[in-house]
């Protein structure tokens, strides 16, 4: 199992690529105060292999925890679904593109697990 030195490693070389946007949404991550972690952008890890692989990517909170329980293909097949049956005009959305609504609550510092050590 990774180290706690590698799974910190593996979190700051996903932010230093990630240049402040979601791996998957290209959305800018919330990196600047006093924003809070009930923000839907939030940065939000993402565990791209197992528990015995030290590989993480950022994403916005909303979209980690959609893509959290679901597969990559159901994933993609839900947003595909979405655009299609809403008739939504295919674009990139724009950088100053913002939700209205965030998280009820602030995740407690419990909510996950402490890395391995």
């Amino acid at each position: 199992m990774p180290t706690q030195a590698q799974w910190r490693e593996a979190i700051f070389d996903a932010l230093r690529v990630s240049e402040g946007r979601g791996s998957y949404s290209r959305l800018p991550l919330s990196l600047a105060f006093p924003r809070k972690s009930t923000d839907w952008n939030w940065p939000s890890v993402d565990h791209v292999a197992g528990p015995g692989v030290a590989r993480v990517v950022l994403e916005t909170r909303l979209v980690n925890d959609m893509k959290t329980i679901m597969s990559d293909e159901e994933f993609l097949s839900i947003i595909g679904h979405l655009a299609a049956v809403l008739k939504v005009r295919v674009k990139e959305v724009e950088d100053s593109w913002n939700c209205r609504r965030s998280y009820a609550i602030d995740e407690p510092p419990e909510a996950e697990p402490p890395l391995p050590a």
